[in-house]
This record gives structure tokens, C-alpha cells and sequence, in this order.
């Protein structure tokens, strides 16, 4: 038998004589206690009848109506039968405060009488510690953001406070940022092997008001979002929307949020709960998200309220996930020999990049994906270490997008005087999708955290224009400084002041930058940027090295850290180059593109471009 995590939310005990404030007519649980025992009776039967090891309560907030001390001496009456019928200690329940929770009445006084502001978070929690303190046996810690916490093998359940900012008129949810990530920080260096779970009141996300922001100060929850994967938490539990859903958090790399719908809800929405079954076989770790719901069908069996009912997953499949991920073993392969990435054991497995199939050209038809090398850049590669960017399923996923929405277009080619292909990857058409952009975003992040790039970086730069929306989300992501230069080739685009850095380095202060970008070649734009004197010469003769990472490289030199360096260049490609030697490159995927045949004389001697035959696609300028 497994542990199984009970989450309630939402049960709003409330006093319906309207004298002190708006009564709640939507719930099942008041100030007549013999209701209330009679519910928590029915659900404590439920409960009972699932099997289980352990059993822990998460209860998170809007525990009163209005944060009387009248409701919170009835809530602490029926918490305490919970507990009594399920044989719960306290020290296997999470008891989180919602902004229902919050007496607003006392900061009016508070404001009338003067006192501090500083004072109003105390003041504001005084009925509600002493419902918390009669449960968990200590006071409510109003100052902290993560004020209590449960083990539960290898995972860690924190309960967080997102009430800082509620006040005598309500308000969002909030957390003091730096504050909170060093109390965060400071749970992930202790418990380094636990998988983090986050336990509040107010919804990140939602599906009724704001879908993109919840119920949420929308600055502070962009913070949040960049906090909660900096120290790889895996999961959010929260209440506050009364609609019971799961979903992974949109901005995130796979946060899961999970909302356990209103505990005592008469009407519309039904009244839920969620059981959370830990699973812990194979190396594996999930939650097995369960929904229960409260049906009255008027049949002569069922009691006053209704019975609980346990929904089937294809009826739900829409608005929950089945199961919660929070770390998943390798699988193993034929030879039963594993590679491991480091930290992570939810990472998928390790596949050398000579697996990737790369698109043959014309001259290699026979050997696709053994690109075509000087004798000299072979001999060079044995003495070389090999170092490049390697995720099975990140590697399968972006070459999938660019097979399902057809993104290597056939054609002839001709974007500059060094930028001459048959064939082109249509980024453009990639990244105006929402889920396909967020994607490319979160594996650029994959391999600056893999290969360990970002902590040697003092500069990320984002080329052109789809590298600046890729390189987005590591501008938001890292402490590190940011900014923006187009192509060479767009200039005319672009007002004077884009087209340069506008950062000063004589001091070299910029030692390691980082340049994003979606596809690179031969790296010759890059070279020409940093070599040229009129681009960036001056700042980057005092750079010591340039990190490049893109999603594609289209060359066909066998991928390495170093290919994009001049010395490593086949001897045609170096004519009319910048002698650029301190260049470390990593890309996601290799998709060969076929250079153009022809030579300095392309324009007379390529009857295709020549001839405007139906496949030229001419440089921007030019058309």
C-alpha cells in the first residue's frame, strides 16, 4: 500500500446571520455544528474505504467565510473530527491560510486607530493563529513565506503564505520574492535529493478570470514562475478558483499546478476533493492525481448532502492530468547500459548525435550523416575533444516539429553573397506558434544548464531576430545582462541605435558572452560580426570567449564545441574569412542544408538564379 496525500480547500465555514459581515450561501458548512459533523462524517467514510500506508492533510485556506472568530472556533471543531476519525497527528497536516482567512475588520480598526502598517500582518492573522494553534500546537509564523513543512520520503511538502498582500479590500496573491527564494534556497540545499511541492492558497494560472495570471500580482508572478524552476520545484497544490483542474504551469519547464476544487460547495461548481496516491516503484516517483465529487441524485440511499463519488479519468481527461511526474527513472536500453545526466534522474536518456539521421546531400546520397571533411579537419577531430549538447527527446521533439509543419523548404537559396543554399528551415514559421516558441525557448535553457554554460557568461546576447525571441526566456532566467543585435544582412531594418551593442568592454568586463541565435552554418556571420571593424571588433577583441548556441546547425562538419573557430575550417571555407579562434559552439540539432555549387561568379553562371526559374528565393533587398 502506498501514501496517499489528502487535499481539501476552499471550506468557507461560515456564520449565516449577516450581522458581522456576508453570509455564504453556496456552502454546506455553517455555524450548526450537528451539520457540520453529520458532512465531515461523510467524507471521513470515504476516506476510510481507500487503502493506504500513511495518510497526510493538506487543507489549503479560505478555511472561514469571513476570518470571524466564530467560524474559526466551529472550523477548529470539525478539523479536530477529521483528525479524531482518521487517526491524523498533527505533525502529518498542512493547515495554509486563504485571503478568506484574513480578518479584514481588524485592519480597519487598525488604520482607524492608527497603528503601523507593519503591525497589520499580525493583526490580520490573530483569528486565524488561534484555530492554527490549537491544531498544530504552535503559533502561525505571519513573517515567513514557508512557515511549516512535511516529509514524506523522498518528498517535501512546504506550506507557503500568499496572503502578504491581502489586505482590508482583499487582494492577490504574493510573495516578497528575494525573501521567499532564500527561504526556498535554503529547503533545496538541505533536502538536495527531495523532490520540492509547493502548498498555497491563491491559483497561479486560472480558467475563469485572469487564465494567464490566476488570481496573482502579475509582476510577482512572473518572479515566481523563474524562482520555481531556479530551485526545481516540481509541483504546486493550491485552492482559491473553486474548480478542481491540474495543468503544467505555461511558462515553466514542466511545474505542475494542481487546484483541489471547493471542499464544501452546495452547488455550482460540486463540491471535490483530491487524493494524491504516491507512487514510488521502478525508480520512478508520481502522484496519481484523484478526483472525488459530491452527487446528489435524490435517491432514498444517499444522505442529506449527497454521496462522494470518485470521477473516472476519461471523464476528466480535459481539465486534470492523470498522473503528476516529479521524477521518472531512466528507461533502459537494449545493452542495458544507461547514461545518466547529472542532478536529474526524470532527464531522458542519452543519444550520441552520430544517431541522428542528418538530411544527405547530392554528393553524400550514400553516406547520409557522415558529412564531408577535409583530410586535415579528420586528423585534427582525433586529437580534439569532443564536446556537444546531447537530449534524446528535445533532439526528436524539434526535428518532429520541423517534419509535421513541412519547415525545410526545397529551393535556391540566395540571402547574401556567402549565404547561398538549396535548402532552408523556415524558423520564422516555427516560432509564430505559442507551444512550438515555448519549446524552442526551454531548450535553449536545456543547453546552457547542461553544458554549464550560464555561470561563465557576464553577457547574453540574442541574434537576429528569432534568436531574440529564443534567447527570451534566459534574458528573464539568468542575473546575467542582455541584449539584442539583428543580422548584419538587416540592418536596413533597424534604427542606428539597434545595430550596435552601446556597451563599453576596454576594461574587458565582458569576458564570456553568449550569443543566441536559431540556425548557424558556418559560423562566417558570426565570425564577421566579432572580426569586422564595423560591427563589434573593439568590444570583442577584449572578449576571451564567445559561447554560440543555436537550434540548428546546418553545416557539415561533424558537430563539435569548436567547429565555428577559423584553424578549424575546411581550407575553402576560410577565403575572405575573419580569423575568429575562440568560439565554443553548441547546438540542439544538425539538419544539413546543401551549399550552392557555384562561385564568386553565381550570378551569370546559375542559370536558376540567372533565369528566375520558379525556385529562387532572392535576398530580402533584392526582391
Amino acid at each position: 500500500m502506498n501514501d496517499l496525500i489528502l487535499h481539501i480547500s476552499d471550506l468557507h465555514v461560515s456564520d449565516q446571520s449577516g450581522d458581522l459581515g456576508p453570509a455564504n450561501s453556496n456552502t454546506h458548512l455553517t455555524l450548526d455544528q450537528a451539520n457540520n459533523t453529520a458532512y465531515i462524517k461523510l467524507f471521513t467514510d470515504k476516506v476510510k474505504e481507500l487503502e493506504y500506508n500513511k495518510l497526510y492533510l493538506l487543507v489549503t485556506g479560505d478555511i472561514s467565510n469571513i476570518a470571524e472568530s466564530v467560524e474559526f472556533e466551529e472550523a477548529t471543531h470539525l478539523l479536530e473530527l477529521l483528525m479524531a476519525e482518521l487517526r491524523l497527528p498533527k505533525e502529518q497536516i498542512l493547515l495554509i491560510p486563504g485571503d478568506h482567512d484574513v480578518h479584514r475588520d481588524t485592519i480597519k480598526d487598525a488604520i482607524r486607530k492608527k497603528i503601523a502598517k507593519e503591525q497589520h500582518q499580525i493583526l490580520k492573522f490573530k483569528n486565524f493563529n488561534e484555530c492554527y494553534h490549537k491544531i498544530k500546537g504552535k503559533d502561525f509564523d505571519y513573517k515567513k513565506s514557508i512557515f511549516d513543512h512535511l516529509i514524506i520520503g523522498d518528498i517535501l511538502l512546504l506550506a507557503v503564505n500568499s496572503n502578504f498582500n491581502v489586505d482590508q479590500n482583499g487582494g492577490h496573491g504574493f510573495l516578497p520574492s528575494v525573501e521567499f527564494e532564500k527561504e526556498l534556497a535554503k529547503f533545496r540545499e538541505e533536502y538536495i535529493n527531495h523532490e520540492l511541492i509547493l502548498c498555497l492558497h491563491h491559483n497561479l494560472e486560472g480558467d475563469h478570470e485572469d487564465k494567464q495570471f490566476g488570481q496573482w500580482q502579475e509582476h510577482n508572478r512572473r518572479l515566481l514562475s523563474t524562482i520555481l524552476e531556479r530551485n526545481r520545484v516540481k509541483c504546486v497544490l493550491n485552492g482559491n478558483e473553486h474548480t478542481a483542474n491540474s495543468k503544467t504551469l505555461a511558462d515553466s519547464e514542466g511545474v505542475i499546478l494542481s487546484d483541489s476544487g471547493p471542499f464544501s460547495s452546495k452547488g455550482n461548481p460540486r463540491a471535490t476533493f483530491k487524493v494524491y496516491e504516491i507512487e514510488t516503484s521502478g525508480g520512478n516517483l508520481i502522484l496519481q492525481n484523484k478526483v472525488y465529487e459530491l452527487r446528489t441524485i435524490s435517491s432514498t440511499r444517499e444522505g442529506a448532502f449527497g454521496a462522494w463519488a470518485k470521477y473516472s479519468y476519461e471523464d476528466i481527461k480535459k481539465v486534470e492530468l492523470e498522473n503528476f511526474v516529479l521524477r521518472k527513472a531512466p528507461e533502459r536500453q537494449e545493452n542495458d547500459q544507461i547514461d545518466f545526466l547529472p542532478e536529474n534522474n526524470d532527464q531522458p536518456e542519452i543519444l550520441s548525435a552520430e544517431q541522428f539521421p542528418v538530411l544527405p546531400t547530392e554528393k553524400d546520397r550514400d553516406h547520409a550523416g557522415e558529412p564531408a571533411v577535409s583530410q586535415e579537419v579528420e586528423e585534427e577531430e582525433k586529437k580534439t575533444e569532443i564536446r556537444i549538447y546531447e537530449n534524446k527527446v528535445l533532439q526528436k521533439n524539434l526535428y518532429e516539429i520541423v517534419k509535421e509543419k513541412k519547415l525545410f523548404h526545397q529551393g535556391h537559396f540566395h540571402w547574401s553573397e556567402t549565404s547561398r543554399a538549396h535548402n532552408w528551415i523556415d524558423i520564422g514559421r516555427l516560432l509564430e506558434n505559442f507551444e512550438d516558441l515555448y519549446f524552442a525557448q526551454n531548450t535553449i535553457i536545456d543547453v546552457l544548464e547542461k553544458m554549464e554554460l550560464v555561470d561563465q557568461a557576464d553577457l547574453i546576447i540574442g541574434l537576429g531576430y528569432e534568436g531574440n525571441m529564443i534567447a527570451s526566456k534566459a534574458s528573464l532566467k539568468y542575473p546575467q545582462k542582455y541584449t539584442y543585435l539583428p543580422y548584419s544582412y538587416r540592418w536596413l531594418d533597424h534604427n542606428k541605435f539597434e545595430n550596435k551593442l552601446n556597451l563599453k568592454n576596454e576594461e574587458k568586463k565582458y569576458k564570456t558572452v553568449i550569443l543566441i541565435t536559431d540556425v548557424v552554418n558556418d559560423g562566417r556571420t558570426i565570425r564577421k560580426l566579432v572580426g569586422k571593424e564595423d560591427r563589434e571588433k573593439t568590444f570583442f577583441d577584449n572578449v576571451e570567449k564567445i559561447i554560440v548556441v543555436s537550434l540548428f546547425y546546418t553545416g557539415d562538419q561533424k558537430l563539435n564545441h569548436d567547429i565555428l573557430n577559423y584553424d578549424r575550417l575546411p581550407k575553402e571555407y576560410q577565403k575572405n574569412d575573419e580569423v575568429i579562434n575562440n568560439i565554443e559552439f553548441y547546438s540542439v540539432r544538425q539538419l544539413k542544408i546543401e551549399k550552392c555549387p557555384y562561385g564568386d561568379d553565381y550570378k551569370t553562371e546559375c542559370f536558376i538564379l540567372r533565369d528566375n526559374l520558379h525556385c529562387v528565393h532572392k535576398f530580402y533587398t533584392e526582391q
